[in-house]
């Protein structure tokens, strides 16, 4: 993550075009026993959690709230567009009757402890029963306990692989914990099964987007929206791609489609105006940038990035004590993003307030500094839980 420059948008021209087929490689895990083929990413679930937490910020957002994006993003391109998976249960299975339909519904309504606590016993005693790992896998999901779901969702699709929606779930659980080559394969599984739906091919482009591999992310939004086209955060997604592009006049379109359909579908999904409030600001536009910032509040009264667009015009505009009340605001809800303070030290030390500037810019340092070593940490623990599963599964 780059802080030389105080913005949270600036646009990444280049991408990596000669690693579009690199994760293709992945695909030798469908020909293993699926036990094995994940193992690493349970491992690095279990192992890694605490720097996930820490550095895949993304955690906050899963589960019921999984449709929010990627907490304070650098640039556009870490500005992953949100997944927004199923939050009901889609069950192909026909084999069991009634008798999970209560801890489906407990899912369902969100009482995740109760469906948990029912789930566990169910499936010890029907060991076999591909639905009820798959019910338990979901639930683990959305409880944010990311190496279970993967043990479950395995299990159910080493019984019954035909299940879309366990190739969905599994290829977001392996997207969050950093296995990006193992959660195309299951989303790609997930199209191949479910070619009509939207949705996985919406979080098919999400992921190439997280990946920077533009190209086929365009491909995946587009796809979505010829199969949905009220497809809201298809079209901001897709905007975002557009615009790092450079096709500007595109992505103001796509942006401009999402908040419509934002207010027609009553959605109240604050990040569409936040794209267009960076995007204006990246324009020099400032009263534009202002107003998109002042509607995406209006939605979420707690977005720090609406804050921090406004912090930013007031800065190109050289009014600093506005410039200074957003990226306090900003901090004040998140008080661990670096650009913020960078903006704010900026800002002081342009009203004189030098010793108060030097306190933000230390701060900002300490974060970013914090940042990197975090990720260094994350990195070695990821390595460590590939190495033990990788041990394990070379075991007789």
């Amino acid at each position: 993550m780059k802080h030389a420059v105080p913005s949270v948008h600036e646009t990444k021209t280049n991408w990596r075009v000669t690693g579009l087929h690199a994760c293709r490689s992945a695909n030798r895990f469908i020909d293993q026993p699926r036990r094995y083929a994940l193992q690493g990413c349970a491992g690095i679930a279990t192992q890694a959690f605490p720097y996930i937490l820490a550095t895949i910020l993304v955690l906050r957002a899963a589960a019921p709230a999984f449709g929010q994006a990627p907490l304070h993003p650098a640039t556009p391109a870490a500005q992953a567009p949100a997944a927004q998976p199923s939050l009901t249960i889609q069950n192909p299975f026909t084999d069991e009757g009634s008798e999970l339909k209560n801890a489906e519904s407990e899912i369902s309504n969100g009482n995740l402890t109760t469906a948990i606590a029912n789930l566990n016993p169910y499936v010890m005693a029907h060991p076999d029963s591909a639905r009820a790992h798959y019910d338990l896998g979901f639930a683990y999901f959305r409880a944010h306990q990311l190496g279970n779901s993967i043990r479950e969702l395995s299990k159910s699709l080493e019984l019954n692989p035909q299940n879309s929606q366990a190739h969905k779930i599994l290829g977001l659980d392996c997207s969050t914990v950093g296995r990006y080559d193992l959660a195309e394969v299951e989303l790609q599984q997930a199209a191949n099964l479910e070619p009509d739906s939207a949705e996985i091919h919406y979080l098919l482009g999400r992921l190439y987007y997280t990946r920077e591999v533009y190209p086929l992310a365009r491909k995946e939004f587009q796809s979505a929206l010829k199969l949905d086209t009220n497809y809201m955060k298809a079209y901001a997604s897709l905007g975002l791609v557009m615009e790092i592009f450079g096709n500007n006049e595109e992505a103001v379109k796509n942006y401009q489609a999402a908040v419509r359909l934002n207010e027609q579908q009553n959605l109240k999904w604050a990040w569409p105006y936040e794209y267009l409030s960076a995007y204006y600001n990246r324009q020099e536009q400032l009263h534009q940038a202002i107003a998109y910032a002042h509607k995406a509040i209006a939605i979420n009264p707690n977005f720090d990035l609406a804050y921090f667009q406004i912090a930013r015009a007031n800065q190109n505009a050289g009014h600093w004590p506005e410039c200074e009340a957003a990226a306090r605001k900003a901090i004040d809800l998140n008080p661990r993003t670096p650009d913020y303070y960078y903006v704010l030290s900026f800002a002081l030390r342009k009203e004189g307030k030098v010793q108060d500037s030097e306190t933000a810019l230390q701060t900002f340092e300490k974060l970013h500094q914090n940042q990197q070593t975090e990720s260094e940490h994350w990195k070695k623990a990821r390595e460590q839980a590939l190495q033990a599963a990788s041990s394990r599964s070379d075991k007789p």
